[in-house]
């Protein structure tokens, strides 16, 4: 069995670590002891409430019970395990603790929390020498329970090398956040010191690989990541103790080298270099596209193929006006929230005066066709084949209108057209029923000229016929 074991203080993280399901194939609650809360996070806000009015900041041991692959403890094998921890770690009897069990690749292990606060005294108990008092209440376990036993690097009567240091616990929670695992850098580091003849060779490919040599505040030499975290180099060099680096490192000052605080500014200010040159190369990209679009725009502005996208708000009451007055506005494909301007607004108000205009023509077209139908009527063939005077002057002065309406709506026509987008296969149609219905009303505009001409003929042989008269008599 292995045993880790630490004082923490972070409610939030282990709230969430210990109950987390999806990492583990199982978390399961098996104990709360000696608190009145029921689940994992009121547990410990509790053991934090304990140790409110201490000076105790950790103010919880979390130790974990890893057997091997194979073995299955039962449950008074478990409870005999934290018994002996508890006496090695010197916890008092019947503290207040957590139970949670993980299961995870077939492998069952356990995590059990400890308040550091004893009640009696409002003292936390002490809780020195972890990797030590893990590793003596580990073989312990073993030799009572009759558990594999885990070859440690405190062990003395092993057979073999020292096994390797596993990384400590607030490294593998660094790497955690910076993506930086601490054993592949120790084997990339390792690898670097194997193929390097001296110190200067060794130095050169730690900055191939992005890691600078700095003094360490305790240490002699260590190096700083791509993370700007701060790595001891004797701890990521496997096989290589302080007194064998020492020596390969002899040709090297290290009061020349930058401290850990020094290397961290430069560090921070590279990253922040970096970070503004991606920004002007950004900036600069968006410019040119930017820049790219004014053009094309200007291109279709000379060509009379762009109309200016306008505001939805203002495009859609345009185009609610138009339905109702029988004019609405065609769907606009190049409608979006981009590149509007000021000047939107009044332009699209233009457009809409000019269809105004026409719905004024069609207006006119259908007076015209009133005075026509009169003029077939029974009154038209008076006395003397003429209408009163009073409607003789109404029909001039309203075919009048017409061809003023008429020139109107050829201007409002070509005006129009300079608001034309590009036009897409919808918008072609849109065109082709457009000019169907401009050879409609120039057909019936012809008709209507006609008529005024007609009535103008008239009025002048009336005229004529009366100065005839006017001689005989």
């Amino acid at each position: 069995m292995v045993i880790n074991g630490a004082s923490r203080r972070s409610v939030g993280f282990w709230a969430k670590h210990l109950a987390n399901d999806k990492k583990n194939d199982r978390a399961e609650l098996k104990e709360i002891r000696g608190l009145a809360a029921e689940n994992i996070k009121d547990a410990l806000l509790e053991m934090q409430e304990d140790a409110r009015h201490t000076r105790c900041k950790n103010f919880f041991y979390q130790a974990n019970f890893n057997p091997c692959a194979h073995e299955r403890l039962t449950e008074e094998q478990w409870q005999r395990a934290f018994e002996i921890f508890e006496k090695h770690r010197g916890i008092p009897a019947g503290q207040a603790r957590i139970v949670y069990e993980h299961e995870k690749d077939g492998r069952v292990h356990r995590h059990v929390v400890w308040s550091r606060i004893d009640l009696e005294t409002m003292k936390a108990w002490p809780d020195r020498l972890d990797a030590k008092v893990c590793h003596a209440a580990s073989r312990e376990i073993s030799e009572e329970l009759g558990l594999e036993r885990t070859i440690s690097p405190f062990d003395r009567d092993r057979d073999g090398p020292r096994p390797e240091r596993a990384p400590k616990s607030y490294e593998m929670f660094r790497g955690l956040r910076s993506g930086l695992d601490p054993r592949e850098i120790k084997a990339e580091v390792t690898a670097i010191f194997r193929n390097s003849e001296n110190a200067a060779d060794f130095i050169a490919g730690l900055e191939q690989h992005g890691y600078q040599l700095i003094q360490g505040d305790k240490r002699d030499f260590c190096i700083l990541d791509n993370a700007g975290d701060v790595h001891s180099l004797t701890r990521r060099l496997d096989g290589v103790n302080a007194k064998q680096l020492r020596a390969f490192m002899h040709e090297i000052d290290r009061g020349v080298l930058p401290t850990a605080e020094q290397a961290r500014v430069r560090f921070q200010e590279r990253q922040l270099d970096e970070r503004k040159a991606d920004l002007a190369s950004v900036q600069a990209e968006i410019a040119w596209e930017e820049a790219l679009r004014k053009a094309g725009i200007e291109k279709e502005k000379v060509e009379q193929r762009y109309v200016e996208p306008a505001p939805r708000g203002v495009r859609d009451e345009a185009r609610r006006e138009g339905a109702r007055s029988g004019n609405p506005l065609p769907d606009d494909p190049t409608l979006t929230p981009a590149g509007l301007h000021a000047g939107t607004q009044q332009k699209v108000i233009e457009l809409q005066s000019l269809r105004d205009t026409l719905r004024d023509v069609k207006a006119a077209e259908r007076s015209e066709k009133a005075d026509a139908g009169r003029l077939k009527s029974s009154r038209f063939r008076g006395r003397d084949g003429l209408l009163p005077a009073a409607e003789r002057a109404a029909s001039v002065g309203t075919a009048a209108v017409g061809g003023a309406f008429h020139a109107a709506a050829k201007i409002a026509e070509g005006v129009l057209g300079l608001f034309d987008p590009p036009l897409t296969p919808a918008q072609k149609l849109d065109a082709r029923i457009e000019q169907a219905k401009r050879d409609a009303e120039a057909h019936q505009n012809r008709d209507i000229s006609a008529l005024a001409e007609h009535t103008i003929q008239q009025e002048r042989e009336r005229q004529r016929r009366d100065k005839d008269r006017g001689r005989e008599r």
